[in-house]
């Protein structure tokens, strides 16, 4: 009765202790390994990866080990050392001999978060001089938003926003987002090339100021557009000097016809 049980609780896929037959202990949740120096960006990756999976609680502490009379400690057991798996899949080899004789998931994502989650002052330092260096120059709208958008990302991983116990719509939380989002507005308008200088104009007088990624789908049509402008324009000049090229060469075939004609006469 209790077995038949056991396997009514672990085969339900919400379960949080439920593995699904393609979970092994060699699957790669992450694209890029962490190093240590990537650790803020991995942590976001591999958090996303496990809610996938139904197993952040074991991350976050949620989803403590059962007694040992319980029938569930063994499945708990097994899906704790899975989620261990993963994460050595996840580090680069060093990092993983570090923490391979880890007793739970917990205790290594802990060691992880005190070696390194602490915010270091030199990587602030790093992340806001490129902020206040970055340009377009010869990149592409694109591209150029794609490089400050990990610099953003870098330097959001790295702060925490005070606010009171009302959650997302606490007032000093959404006052505080506004002005990260119009800080960013900001230094992405100031790093644009001088092209869009009238399109950046025109923006800054909108009040209150667009999001991000408004301003940045308003550059790029801009950018499309001039482009279109370019092209045209330069189908234009082709067309101009070709006509003008045949002109000159149908003149010159006729000025050799008549200097012909006038030695043929004399």
């Amino acid at each position: 009765m209790v077995e038949e049980t056991l396997n009514v609780i672990v085969n339900k896929p919400l379960h949080i202790l439920f593995l699904h037959p393609s979970d092994n202990s060699n699957n790669i949740l992450v694209s890029e390994l962490m190093n240590g120096e990537n650790y803020a960006c991995w942590r976001k990756a591999m958090e996303v990866a496990l809610i996938a999976k139904n197993t952040l609680g074991f991350m976050l502490g949620d989803c403590t080990k059962p007694p040992a009379t319980l029938p569930l400690v063994g499945q708990w057991d097994k899906c704790d050392k899975m989620v261990i798996s993963w994460l050595f899949n996840a580090v680069i080899k060093d990092i993983g001999q570090s923490i391979l004789f880890s007793s739970t998931e917990r205790d290594v994502w802990l060691q992880l978060e005190r070696r390194f989650g602490e915010i270091d002052s030199t990587k602030l330092f790093r992340v806001q001089r490129d902020l206040c260096m970055i340009s377009q120059n010869n990149m592409s709208v694109a591209d150029y938003f794609t490089q400050i958008k990990k610099l953003w990302d870098d330097y959001n991983s790295m702060i925490t926003i005070p606010h009171c116990r009302c959650g997302v719509e606490c007032a000093s939380l959404v006052a505080a987002n506004k002005l990260i989002h119009d800080q960013q507005v900001l230094q992405f308008l100031v790093g644009l090339s001088n092209d869009y200088k009238v399109a950046k104009g025109t923006i800054l007088m909108m009040k209150p100021l667009p999001d991000v990624d408004q301003v940045y789908n308003l550059i790029l049509q801009e950018e499309r557009q001039s482009s279109l402008i370019s092209i045209s324009q330069f189908t234009s000049g082709s067309s101009a000097f070709n006509a003008s090229f045949h002109d000159s060469i149908d003149h010159s075939a006729f000025a050799a016809q008549q200097r012909s004609y006038n030695f043929g006469y004399q």
